[in-house]
């Protein structure tokens, strides 16, 4: 009954006579666990009681030293099979327990050798959970990879749609490259922040847009594609209004903008039908304050993507309108299309640095 007590609470040995035998009795405290070997040797780190059995023994020395004023055989190996049964004992308790226990530990003169073990075991315990984080991360990575190639592709075989002036192509290639980046904002964390959900809002409403706008001359239906990416710009104004914005970088968007966006309606507004010259200049104004309002947020400490997206995103408009209403023609496509996928996937991804 001693020896058992001894494997579970030994702290300090104390020297306790019965008959002509000097036992070796512990001061009391709290339970601790110990480790098996087999987990240490598993992991790869030495036994904690190994690496200090002995200064164990040179205690256990003095204090029979000087309890009998010498060594006893006998007693000797009583305790060197009691070290040797405390680094095979039973794990036991909880997490929590242990940690209290640990927490408990640092006023005894002889707990060198526990500490040890409690500060492998802490350690050990600490990296768990980072490493765990980390390869949920890189599956995310992997994921989130896997839908930009999908974009890539399907982006490219849109481009050949267009060239050949496939409907077909269109209505297989456009919804798969949009649904990708939808799938990468998800992918992204998009769904755990109100900055996140707002930003995929507004690529749900864009993917809207895209397939409005694959139908060939009919303005009803071109309308409503605009008004769905209206709709989508003010969810992505929304989102960027969620986070710290800088009113120099704001004030220096806005300049910009109304210069580059007013020379944009000098040129256009003469080739537009006269219905559509209010749902542009709407359109314009909407994608205007989005843009002001993501170029703040990045002069704010925030990703640049934010900005670098929405400039994308805004740059590309130009080849549609052009397109629609000035110039038709595959050369609009060919950049415009490319740029406006690459604006999409870096709003897409925002959501995965812009709440860390």
């Amino acid at each position: 009954m001693l020896a058992e007590t001894l494997l579970v609470h030994v702290r300090v040995l104390d020297p306790v006579q019965c008959g002509n035998r000097t036992f070796l009795c512990q001061r009391r405290h709290a339970p601790r666990a110990h480790r098996r070997a087999d987990e240490f040797e598993r992991e790869g780190v030495r036994q904690p009681a190994v690496l200090h059995q002995e200064s164990v023994q040179g205690q256990q020395g003095e204090t029979l030293g000087s309890a009998r004023g010498g060594w006893n055989a006998p007693d000797v190996a009583w305790g060197q099979s009691t070290v040797e049964q405390m680094a095979q004992g039973p794990r036991a308790g909880t997490h929590e327990e242990r940690a209290g226990t640990f927490a408990h530990r640092g006023s005894d003169a002889s707990s060198s050798h526990d500490g040890s073990a409690a500060l492998r075991y802490d350690s050990m315990q600490a990296h768990a959970a980072p490493g765990a984080a980390l390869a949920k991360t890189l599956s995310m990575n992997t994921s989130t990879t896997l839908a930009i190639i999908i974009c890539v592709a399907a982006v490219a075989a849109l481009l050949v749609a267009e060239r050949r002036d496939s409907q077909a192509g269109k209505w297989l290639a456009k919804p798969v490259a949009s649904a990708a980046f939808i799938a990468i904002a998800v992918y992204s964390g998009a769904l755990d922040s109100g900055y996140g959900r707002l930003i995929l809002l507004g690529l749900v409403l864009c993917l809207l847009g895209d397939v409005l706008l694959i139908p060939a001359g009919r303005l009803a239906v071109f309308r409503a594609g605009v008004f769905a990416f209206l709709a989508g710009h003010v969810a992505f104004a929304a989102a960027f209004l969620t986070q710290p914005r800088s009113l120099a970088w704001l004030a220096v968007a806005v300049a910009a903008l109304v210069v580059a966006l007013g020379s944009a309606w000098r040129w256009l507004s003469p080739n537009l039908p006269a219905d559509m010259r209010v749902p542009v200049q709407a359109y314009f104004l909407v994608i205007g304050c989005m843009t002001a309002l993501a170029c703040a947020v990045s002069g704010a400490d925030g990703p640049l993507i934010i900005a670098a997206g929405a400039i994308a995103f805004t740059a590309s408009d130009i080849s549609v309108a052009r397109d629609r209403f000035v110039q038709p023609g595959f050369a609009n496509r060919a950049w415009g299309l490319p740029l406006y996928y690459l604006a999409q996937v870096l709003l897409a991804l925002s959501p995965s640095v812009i709440g860390a």
